[in-house]
């Protein structure tokens, strides 16, 4: 955004006491969720790109926005290999 810009806004909250009105910009976005193909269900195999790794698991981003947790335990990837919040390294 930039200074004197004009958008699209969504009231979400009047505060009568303090003379304040709460405003929203996503809420104009449709949610991620809802582009998701309506068919997958679970023990569907997906494509999805590794956005965030950390000591617990990786992040996999399969639509836009939409990101789900592997968790270290799902021991998905070859036995060698371990998460780390810094990289994903062999043994």
């Amino acid at each position: 955004m930039l200074l004197d810009q004009k958008i699209n806004v969504v009231i979400l909250d009047f505060d009568d006491e303090k003379k304040r009105i709460a405003l929203g910009l996503k809420q104009l976005t449709p949610h991620p969720w809802d582009a998701l193909n309506t068919e997958l269900k679970v023990g569907d195999h997906v494509k999805g790109k590794v956005v965030i790794i950390a000591d617990y698991g990786a992040f996999v981003e399969i639509a836009p926005g939409v990101e789900g947790l592997i968790h270290v335990s799902e021991n998905v990837l070859e036995p060698t290999f371990t998460f780390s919040s810094r990289i994903l390294t062999r043994w």
